[in-house]
């Protein structure tokens, strides 16, 4: 009866963040800044939920933290490079995508594919 209680309530909260964001990024006339800060802020939502749900879950549902760790880890692992996006874009205002912002994707992918082994 927990289990079930728990993975009902966990399932509608992650339900209603999901209908917010996408109610939140349908919204028409986005600045670039509103853009990054929608994805901060996925990426902060995304380590919270999972550190948050990390402990009482793993002792109800018999779930090692481990694979907690690693959900989270998507949202630490890819910070990094979507603050630096928000600081250039208050710097110059507006910026272009380049090729050459693809090569800060390298280390967090590297390191997202190294912990799946």
């Amino acid at each position: 009866m927990n289990t079930l209680f728990y993975s009902f309530t966990i399932g509608m909260l992650l339900a209603i963040i999901v209908i917010f964001f996408i109610y939140f990024l349908k919204k028409l006339n986005k600045t670039q800044l509103q853009q990054i800060f929608c994805v901060n802020l996925i990426l902060t939502i995304i380590t919270c939920v999972f550190t948050l749900l990390q402990t009482p879950l793993s002792n109800i549902l018999n779930i090692e933290p481990i694979y907690f760790s690693y959900l989270y880890y998507i949202g630490i692992i890819f910070f990094p490079v979507s603050l630096y996006f928000t600081v250039d874009i208050f710097i110059n205002t507006k910026i272009k995508f380049k090729q050459r912002h693809l090569l800060l994707f390298i280390i967090p992918l590297v390191c997202l594919f190294r912990i799946m082994d």
